[in-house]
């Protein structure tokens, strides 16, 4: 833990009203966060996406609720998941811990915006708890985690990336630049799923993976919007569209009624998942700087995405997690007095600022062979 003296102050106070936002890199993150607030003496309460707990057994979910987690469901406005997170940071018995990005997008080194929904819910509880008690703040802590390989994983990663080549058709050629080879194979993972629902990017001519990335989710959207008959609402934006049919399609699944009438909703939601993962894909991240550690990502990315399971570790990584200056929610609504949407934006992007400068400086410190260039042995 780096810069931990930022919470010393206050949190031996007792009842500390405290909402950690961390970044999501890594699937094992809340174990990461979990054995941090172990080391700090704090006991904190989890908030997880709703299909964590569906993919989960019956076990599973007893112990993640045991643990203190407890599910939200993000596609619709979830007063339940909302009222417990509310309740939580008011009674301050224990902390709250979000991840704000939402998912995992295996990209340490960059955050990706956040959504509103955590900051939101700390604006209720601050209203609540200076109601209650006057002079009481919530305070937000921006917790920046690092994950890096502490030995050379490059054969493993290669290893991995041969493997990918083969389940596209093809074979990891060694001698090419280790970007350029990367995105070749990417391609033709890309182009094999989008053939699998039965579309072609042939005919839009694309060249380059970042064109077909942006092509390919389009004619999955368009294609699910002209099976649901779905009018998409006043906008080009594919990531809009593909919210609209996600919160669309959740809603005919979680009613019995209207699932009876659409068997084909479970064939939409993969659908609308492959289009969310193509999405999801940043060319940027690798070529602005080819680490071993980034060249990992993108490889356990492809990994997860095209054969729909998490990869087991390959190799041992050190995590390190840097605590910016906690946001003092009481102080932030006194100076906006009332303006709760210009205050929703200013809180969310000093969060993810402050994040993001935390990775930053953990980079800098970074000796780990993980911050090393990639190249295949």
């Amino acid at each position: 833990m780096i810069n931990e003296e930022q919470l010393s102050g206050w949190l031996d106070r007792g009842r500390s009203h405290i909402l950690f936002l961390c970044n999501h890199p890594t699937h094992s993150d809340p174990q990461i966060i979990e054995e941090m607030q172990r080391q700090l003496g704090v006991i904190s309460m989890f908030m997880a996406a709703y299909d964590l707990f569906e993919r989960r057994s019956k076990l599973d979910v007893w112990v993640l609720q045991v643990m203190g987690v407890f599910s939200i469901d993000r596609e619709i406005l979830d007063s339940k998941a909302i009222k417990q997170g509310v309740k939580t940071l008011v009674d301050g018995e224990y902390a709250m811990t979000i991840f704000p990005e939402g998912e995992v997008y295996y990209q340490n080194d960059r955050v990706v915006p956040f959504q509103e929904g955590s900051i939101y819910l700390a604006l209720i509880a601050q209203k609540k708890l200076a109601k209650l008690h006057p002079g009481r703040s919530v305070y937000i802590v921006p917790v920046s985690i690092k994950v890096s390989h502490d030995h050379d994983q490059r054969p493993a990663i290669s290893t991995l990336l041969a493997e990918l080549a083969a389940g596209a058709g093809t074979t990891l050629e060694r001698e090419r630049e280790p970007v350029v080879e990367l995105e070749r194979i990417a391609s033709a993972l890309v182009l094999r799923e989008v053939k699998k629902v039965g579309l072609d990017l042939a005919p839009a001519g694309t060249d380059g993976l970042e064109a077909q990335l942006k092509v390919a989710a389009g004619l999955i959207i368009a294609a699910l919007e002209k099976s649901m008959d779905f009018t998409p609402e006043n906008s080009s934006d594919l990531m809009t569209r593909l919210l609209h049919i996600r919160r669309r399609i959740h809603q005919i699944r979680i009613d019995p009624d209207k699932a009876a009438g659409f068997p084909e909703a479970g064939k939409w939601a993969d659908q609308a998942m492959l289009a969310l993962r193509v999405l999801s894909y940043n060319p940027n991240y690798l070529r602005d700087r080819p680490s071993v550690d980034r060249y990992g990502e993108c490889v356990e990315k492809l990994f997860e995405d095209f054969h729909s399971r998490t990869l087991s570790p390959y190799g041992n990584r050190k995590a390190t997690v840097y605590f910016s200056s906690p946001i003092n929610l009481l102080n932030k609504l006194n100076s906006f007095q009332g303006k709760s949407r210009e205050l929703l934006k200013e809180l969310t992007e000093e969060s993810e600022r402050a994040i993001q400068g935390g990775i930053d400086k953990l980079n800098d410190m970074n000796s780990s062979p993980g911050g090393e260039l990639f190249y295949f042995k």
